[in-house]
């Protein structure tokens, strides 16, 4: 059973969640309505609000965890805030919420960079094989039988419809409109037509592969560009922003007559710590597969 990030419950805990509580995953699926299509993508067998509600109480827990927290810290600093612990508190309950909501999108996602990244490798053994005279179903099967991750996967299914009396055509289609990987849709559509018309097939996978290589090389050069910005912002928001937030604070508390207190320290370093492990979680995010 598959966990996703921040999510307390797995896949069957989430199944069984009470039916009273499921009226909260309904009202959600109104606002995120591309749920059940991104939980099929993420190959989750969960209802949209069965998804949602584990959602919302992982959510509400991590919230809850925040308030007594900050709580705590405010109680031994002796300067404790209810108002600051609970707007904390439903803060980060909005964030989880969100981005838990998320995570089957940015997983099927991540699926389809897996997918791409693999692809030009079982697509030259394809058109190797086929060059050479063999079928495209063998071409398959051995591809189905490497070690090309989820692409082997993906026609090992292929191979199997074929097997249970599915015509060539017909496997090729539901990979087409299913797969989560856009490059793979086009060259089983590509290979579709080459099929139908009777042109050649190495020509068709040649040119699928040459596109996927010129778009793998093209995210290369943006993510490098990219990542200047990404250690700017870093360096920014994990050194300069806390170290003149505390400046400032002093000085304007000693021209206020006031102090600056422990919690208030606190506080910068938490949002600080959060900051850094947001903009971390981001670069690692937007890095090309093909890099991994």
């Amino acid at each position: 059973m598959q966990r996703l990030k921040f999510l307390l419950f797995s896949e069957s805990s989430a199944s069984s969640i009470q039916p009273s509580l499921l009226p909260i995953g309904s009202l959600l699926e109104k606002i995120f309505s591309s749920t059940k299509d991104d939980l099929r993508k993420a190959e989750l067998e969960l209802s949209a609000k069965n998804f949602l509600t584990a959602c919302f109480l992982s959510s509400l827990a991590y919230a809850f965890f925040l308030f007594i927290l900050t709580a705590i810290v405010g109680f031994l600093a002796e300067g404790f805030d209810f108002s600051f612990s609970l707007l904390a508190g439903f803060l980060f309950f909005l964030i989880f919420l969100v981005v838990t909501s998320l995570s089957p999108k940015i997983v099927a996602m991540q699926l389809a960079s897996e997918i791409d990244r693999d692809l030009v490798l079982a697509l030259r053994s394809i058109l190797v094989q086929v060059s050479s005279g063999s079928s495209l179903y063998d071409a398959m099967v051995n591809a189905a039988k490497s070690n090309y991750g989820i692409v082997s996967f993906e026609f090992k299914k292929v191979v199997q419809s074929i097997n249970s009396g599915d015509s060539e055509v017909q496997a090729l289609e539901k990979i087409a409109l299913n797969s989560r990987s856009e490059y793979l849709s086009k060259a089983c559509w590509q290979i579709l037509t080459a099929l139908r018309s009777g042109s050649s097939l190495a020509n068709s996978i040649s040119s699928v592969i040459d596109l996927l290589l010129n778009e793998q090389e093209r995210s290369i050069k943006s993510y490098s560009s990219e990542l200047n910005l990404f250690v700017l912002l870093y360096l920014l928001f994990a050194a300069a922003v806390p170290t003149l937030g505390v400046t400032f604070m002093v000085i304007f508390s000693s021209l206020g007559g006031t102090s600056v207190g422990s919690v208030e320290i606190f506080e910068i370093i938490l949002a600080a710590f959060a900051t850094q492990i947001v903009l971390i979680g981001f670069i690692k995010a937007r890095t090309p597969k093909v890099l991994e």
